[in-house]
Protein backbone atom coordinates (compact mmCIF):
# COMPACT_ATOMS: atom_id res chain seq x y z
CA UNK A 1 0.00 0.00 0.00
CA UNK A 2 2.83 2.42 0.88
CA UNK A 3 4.54 1.72 -2.43
CA UNK A 4 1.34 2.44 -4.36
CA UNK A 5 0.93 5.77 -2.55
CA UNK A 6 4.55 6.67 -3.16
CA UNK A 7 4.27 5.84 -6.86
CA UNK A 8 1.06 7.85 -7.13
CA UNK A 9 2.75 10.85 -5.46
CA UNK A 10 5.75 10.62 -7.81
CA UNK A 11 3.49 10.30 -10.86
CA UNK A 12 1.46 13.33 -9.73
CA UNK A 13 4.59 15.44 -9.28
CA UNK A 14 5.94 14.42 -12.67
CA UNK A 15 2.63 15.11 -14.34
CA UNK A 16 2.32 18.51 -12.67
CA UNK A 17 5.77 19.50 -13.94
CA UNK A 18 4.80 18.96 -17.59
CA UNK A 19 3.00 21.71 -19.50
CA UNK A 20 2.11 21.52 -23.19
CA UNK A 21 4.16 18.37 -23.57
CA UNK A 22 7.30 20.02 -22.22
CA UNK A 23 8.89 19.54 -18.84
CA UNK A 24 8.97 22.67 -16.70
CA UNK A 25 12.26 23.49 -15.04
CA UNK A 26 12.02 23.54 -11.27
CA UNK A 27 14.10 26.40 -9.91
CA UNK A 28 17.19 25.58 -7.92
CA UNK A 29 19.83 27.43 -5.95
CA UNK A 30 21.79 29.72 -8.27
CA UNK A 31 18.87 30.26 -10.66
CA UNK A 32 17.31 33.66 -11.21
CA UNK A 33 14.07 34.03 -9.27
CA UNK A 34 11.00 34.84 -11.33
CA UNK A 35 9.84 38.42 -10.94
CA UNK A 36 6.59 38.76 -9.04
CA UNK A 37 4.22 41.70 -8.80
CA UNK A 38 1.65 41.42 -6.03
CA UNK A 39 -0.52 43.87 -4.12
CA UNK A 40 0.51 44.95 -0.62
CA UNK A 41 -1.79 45.49 2.36
CA UNK A 42 -2.29 49.14 1.28
CA UNK A 43 -3.29 48.25 -2.30
CA UNK A 44 0.08 49.19 -3.86
CA UNK A 45 1.65 46.91 -6.49
CA UNK A 46 5.04 45.65 -5.30
CA UNK A 47 7.57 43.84 -7.48
CA UNK A 48 10.66 41.83 -6.68
CA UNK A 49 12.50 44.40 -8.84
CA UNK A 50 11.80 46.98 -6.11
CA UNK A 51 14.33 45.22 -3.87
CA UNK A 52 17.35 44.94 -6.18
CA UNK A 53 20.54 45.56 -4.24
CA UNK A 54 19.16 43.93 -1.09
CA UNK A 55 19.01 40.38 0.14
CA UNK A 56 15.42 39.14 0.17
CA UNK A 57 13.88 36.54 2.45
CA UNK A 58 10.47 35.42 1.20
CA UNK A 59 7.87 33.73 3.38
CA UNK A 60 5.11 31.94 1.44
CA UNK A 61 2.21 31.53 3.83
CA UNK A 62 -1.56 31.61 4.44
CA UNK A 63 -3.84 32.54 7.33
CA UNK A 64 -5.41 29.07 7.09
CA UNK A 65 -2.03 27.37 7.64
CA UNK A 66 -1.33 26.71 11.33
CA UNK A 67 2.40 25.95 10.82
CA UNK A 68 2.68 29.22 8.84
CA UNK A 69 1.13 31.24 11.65
CA UNK A 70 3.40 29.51 14.17
CA UNK A 71 6.44 30.77 12.24
CA UNK A 72 5.32 34.43 12.07
CA UNK A 73 6.48 35.49 15.59
CA UNK A 74 9.82 33.75 15.01
CA UNK A 75 10.29 35.56 11.71
CA UNK A 76 9.28 38.87 13.33
CA UNK A 77 11.96 38.43 16.01
CA UNK A 78 14.52 37.59 13.35
CA UNK A 79 13.49 40.63 11.30
CA UNK A 80 13.97 42.84 14.36
CA UNK A 81 17.43 41.37 15.01
CA UNK A 82 18.37 42.12 11.38
CA UNK A 83 17.00 45.69 11.45
CA UNK A 84 19.37 48.05 9.68
CA UNK A 85 20.96 45.25 7.66
CA UNK A 86 20.77 45.00 3.87
CA UNK A 87 17.91 42.49 3.91
CA UNK A 88 14.15 42.73 3.44
CA UNK A 89 11.55 40.30 4.68
CA UNK A 90 8.65 39.75 2.30
CA UNK A 91 5.54 37.83 3.29
CA UNK A 92 3.55 36.50 0.32
CA UNK A 93 0.11 35.22 1.23
CA UNK A 94 -1.64 32.64 -0.94
CA UNK A 95 -4.94 32.98 0.91
CA UNK A 96 -8.01 32.51 -1.26
CA UNK A 97 -9.99 35.04 0.80
CA UNK A 98 -8.40 38.48 0.52
CA UNK A 99 -10.63 40.02 3.20
CA UNK A 100 -9.62 37.31 5.67
CA UNK A 101 -5.94 38.00 4.91
CA UNK A 102 -6.38 41.78 5.30
CA UNK A 103 -8.20 41.32 8.61
CA UNK A 104 -5.55 38.93 9.93
CA UNK A 105 -2.64 41.20 8.95
CA UNK A 106 -4.32 44.21 10.59
CA UNK A 107 -5.65 42.40 13.69
CA UNK A 108 -2.29 40.75 14.36
CA UNK A 109 -0.45 43.99 13.57
CA UNK A 110 1.88 42.16 11.19
CA UNK A 111 4.61 44.44 9.96
CA UNK A 112 6.98 44.03 7.12
CA UNK A 113 6.13 43.81 3.47
CA UNK A 114 2.83 41.93 3.36
CA UNK A 115 1.83 40.92 -0.17
CA UNK A 116 -1.27 39.15 -1.45
CA UNK A 117 -0.82 36.62 -4.24
CA UNK A 118 -4.21 35.04 -3.70
CA UNK A 119 -4.70 32.03 -5.91
CA UNK A 120 -1.81 33.02 -8.19
CA UNK A 121 0.41 29.98 -7.68
CA UNK A 122 2.82 30.31 -10.62
CA UNK A 123 5.54 31.91 -8.47
CA UNK A 124 5.27 29.18 -5.85
CA UNK A 125 5.06 26.36 -8.39
CA UNK A 126 8.14 27.65 -10.27
CA UNK A 127 10.07 26.48 -7.21
CA UNK A 128 8.28 23.14 -7.21
CA UNK A 129 6.42 24.07 -4.02
CA UNK A 130 2.94 22.73 -3.43
CA UNK A 131 2.84 23.13 0.35
CA UNK A 132 3.52 25.94 2.80
CA UNK A 133 5.16 27.46 4.76
CA UNK A 134 8.18 27.92 2.52
CA UNK A 135 11.11 30.29 2.91
CA UNK A 136 13.31 31.45 0.03
CA UNK A 137 16.52 33.49 0.25
CA UNK A 138 17.59 35.63 -2.71
CA UNK A 139 20.79 37.56 -3.31
CA UNK A 140 21.05 41.24 -4.23
CA UNK A 141 20.58 40.45 -7.93
CA UNK A 142 17.50 38.25 -7.49
CA UNK A 143 19.32 34.92 -7.72
CA UNK A 144 18.30 32.09 -5.43
CA UNK A 145 20.76 31.52 -2.60
CA UNK A 146 18.57 28.94 -0.88
CA UNK A 147 15.17 27.82 -2.10
CA UNK A 148 14.57 25.62 0.93
CA UNK A 149 15.57 27.76 3.90
CA UNK A 150 15.02 26.32 7.37
CA UNK A 151 11.99 27.66 9.21
CA UNK A 152 12.55 30.75 11.40
CA UNK A 153 11.89 28.65 14.53
CA UNK A 154 15.04 26.71 13.61
CA UNK A 155 18.23 28.50 14.80
CA UNK A 156 19.88 27.48 11.49
CA UNK A 157 17.97 30.23 9.66
CA UNK A 158 19.49 32.96 11.82
CA UNK A 159 22.97 31.44 11.44
CA UNK A 160 22.63 31.38 7.64
CA UNK A 161 21.43 34.99 7.48
CA UNK A 162 24.07 36.26 9.92
CA UNK A 163 26.87 34.53 8.01
CA UNK A 164 25.54 35.91 4.72
CA UNK A 165 25.30 39.47 6.00
CA UNK A 166 28.77 39.28 7.60
CA UNK A 167 30.29 38.07 4.34
CA UNK A 168 28.40 40.79 2.41
CA UNK A 169 28.63 38.83 -0.87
Amino acid sequence: MKIKLLLLAIFTLLLSSIVDGQRKKILQNGDKSPIFKFTDINGKKVSLKDFRGKYVLIDLWSTTCTPCKYQLPHLTKLKEKMKGENIVFIYISIDRDKKRWEKYVKDENLGGIQLYAGEERAYMHAYGFYTIPRFILLDKKGRIIECAMPRPSNPKMEKILTKLLESNL
